[in-house]
């Protein structure tokens, strides 16, 4: 027995990646047991439209584009979803498992997804993090938590939204405890084969000031579309 929609949200963000997203949809477009956001990080070229996404779908738009904004985003995501759980991958990967259930999961842990094509990656399977676990098992940054221990560690610090890698920002907040679920996450890939949606190397900024920190969150102006 899985849970049902009502228990889990499926959230992703869009930047002007169409091609992904379009491969997305089509992916994710049988599995009516689960809700899903999506945020459009500002996209100047191509922002998602209601069409772009099924009707039954959630989409949201941040209203000025103010860089790479992932993270804010993510907050957003978890800030609407109405689920207890709530999966987070960027648009260049894909749920593996159709039929996940969490009822065995410690609600106070942030579960990372396993990744199946780093652990073809052997080199990887040799080395452990601080925390003992491989790293060809799990991605840091494709999770599932619940919505209520997202927001009590506090969610993406937003002081540098804008700006690439704030993704840390979570993992290190105080009283995060991380884990490896047994479900798997794979490349999103075209047609070729090809992995697609990866972040562009002109998105990937890093700030050259330090700023003071703040607890603001939703600090961008967004709009909610479907």
């Amino acid at each position: 027995m899985y849970f049902t929609m009502n228990n889990i949200t499926i959230g992703t963000t869009y930047y002007d990646n169409y091609e992904a997203f379009k491969a997305l949809v089509d992916h994710y477009k049988s599995w009516d047991d689960y809700k899903f956001i999506v945020v459009d990080d500002g996209s100047p070229k191509r922002p998602l439209e209601k069409n772009d996404v099924p009707a039954n779908w959630s989409l949201y738009r941040v209203t000025e584009d103010i860089g790479f904004n992932s993270e804010g985003c993510r907050n957003l995501i978890v800030h609407q979803c109405e689920t207890e759980w709530v999966c987070l991958h960027d648009v260049d990967y894909l749920l593996k498992d159709k039929d996940m259930d969490f009822s065995d999961h410690d609600k106070r842990n942030l579960y990372n997804f396993q990744d199946v094509e780093w652990r073809k990656r052997n080199a990887w399977k040799k080395k452990t993090d601080h925390a003992g676990r491989r790293y060809g098992l799990h991605n840091h940054n494709q999770i599932c938590v619940t919505k209520k221990y997202f927001l009590e560690i506090g969610g993406y610090d937003e002081t540098y939204a804008g700006y690439y890698g704030q993704d840390v920002s979570l993992f290190n907040a105080s009283g995060c405890n991380r884990n490896v679920t047994e479900y798997e996450i794979f490349y999103n890939k075209n047609n070729n084969d090809v992995h697609i949606g990866r972040t562009p190397r002109d998105r990937k900024n890093s700030p050259e000031i330090i700023l003071e920190r703040h607890n603001r969150k939703l600090t961008f102006p967004w709009i909610k579309i479907q």
